[in-house]
């Protein structure tokens, strides 16, 4: 797992639990692998299993307590972030990261700060490195197309909006990026944008 090969990792825990039912160090670490990754429904189903074996369990109380903040800061940066409130969603943000290193989900929460905050490139590079691993997720291609247009690239936003529309035709947020409709605005973020005649239809 210090090498972050989770699904290995993942791999070994099941088939020691398969084995040994009462292994709660394997669940315990499978618990660890998924919320590292962002996947915390799976990590406290892990944590239930030690407790339905032991309910005094202190190792498995206090990780689900810091998954169940877990659950609350994420909903937290995701309002700051939906009301721009950027400096209020860092701190969140940052207090995330560090226990959810490899979780697309809230990487993505980071660009779209970094977005935010005018930092084009470093939030277009955050999303190139997601895309890498999931290059058909049109949440990815959206927010990349929206890095790339805020920061100046609106040929390569407007491509990848289309992409994001091929793989899901029913995406809102990337059809809205094609008629250059996004939050926030991109008078907001970009002048240099509405100059060159792509402000907000």
């Amino acid at each position: 797992m210090m090498l972050k090969k989770y699904d290995d990792a993942l791999s070994d825990c099941k088939a020691a639990t398969s084995l040994d039912p009462s292994f709660t160090k394997g669940y315990m670490r499978g618990a660890k692998c998924y919320s590292q990754r962002g996947m915390l429904w799976e990590a406290k189903d892990m944590l239930q299993k030690v407790l339905a074996r032991d309910a005094a369990s202190a190792e498995a109380i206090k990780e689900m307590a810091s998954i169940e903040q877990l659950e609350k800061d994420i909903a937290e940066a995701k309002a700051k972030l939906a009301a721009s409130d950027y400096d209020r969603a860092s701190y969140y943000v940052d207090r995330i990261l560090p226990l959810c290193p490899d979780a697309t989900s809230v990487m993505a929460m980071r660009a779209e700060l970094l977005i935010g905050r005018k930092k084009f490139d470093d939030a277009a590079s955050i999303t190139w490195a997601l895309l890498a691993k999931d290059r058909n997720n049109p949440d990815l291609l959206h927010l990349r197309g929206k890095a790339l247009l805020y920061g100046g690239s609106s040929d390569q936003a407007m491509k990848h909006f289309q992409e994001a529309l091929r793989v899901d035709p029913d995406h809102a947020r990337a059809r809205n990026g094609l008629k250059g409709n996004l939050n926030p605005p991109i008078k907001t973020l970009s002048p240099k944008l509405v100059e060159l005649g792509h402000e907000c239809a």
